[in-house]
């Protein structure tokens, strides 16, 4: 899911509309790692000015919508903010739950972007962004689902010819 909505969206969508952009960017990897030691980076670097980071998230919701989002962002933050503005570069955390929602940071930098574009690109941008987003989770949602149904499928199927362990 995760690697679907950063290449069709966060890469392929802008730039289809020129905006130069870094998927997995290799310079800020030495700046931070996680506790274990992994050395840590943004998924997608926009070569705006100033240069943005984004780090992407894809979350379950809380019972409260944007809630499971607003504590997502506020890690993200945390952990990639003062490595990227290191280099001069803003961080902007991209998170999002799947249903949908998009946490005001997600909406913000799609805003911005729109705004390095032409005005008359701007609308067609922001509907594009948000179309690739809605159908790329859709994609991943029904991935998910057609492969409940086979695992069930083949379980049932074994059960009928007596394969399964224990039966």
């Amino acid at each position: 899911r995760h690697n679907l909505v950063r290449d069709k969206a966060l890469v392929a969508v802008p730039r289809a509309y020129g905006i130069d952009c870094t998927s997995e960017p290799i310079f800020y990897r030495f700046c931070y790692q996680d506790d274990d030691g992994t050395n840590r980076r943004p998924d997608v670097t926009y070569g705006t000015w100033p240069p943005v980071a984004v780090d992407l998230s894809i979350v379950y919701p809380d019972e409260t919508p944007g809630k499971a989002a607003a504590i997502m962002a506020s890690r993200k933050e945390l952990k990639h903010k003062q490595a990227v503005e290191q280099f001069g570069h803003r961080f902007a955390p991209f998170v999002m739950e799947t249903t949908g929602y998009l946490h005001h940071n997600a909406l913000e930098l799609i805003s911005a972007l729109a705004a390095h574009l032409p005005p008359w690109m701007a609308p067609f941008f922001r509907h594009e962004m948000m179309r690739t987003l809605s159908v790329s989770l859709q994609r991943q949602k029904t991935l998910a689902i057609k492969m409940a149904v086979s695992k069930y499928r083949n379980q049932a199927a074994r059960l009928a010819i007596g394969t399964v362990p224990g039966n």
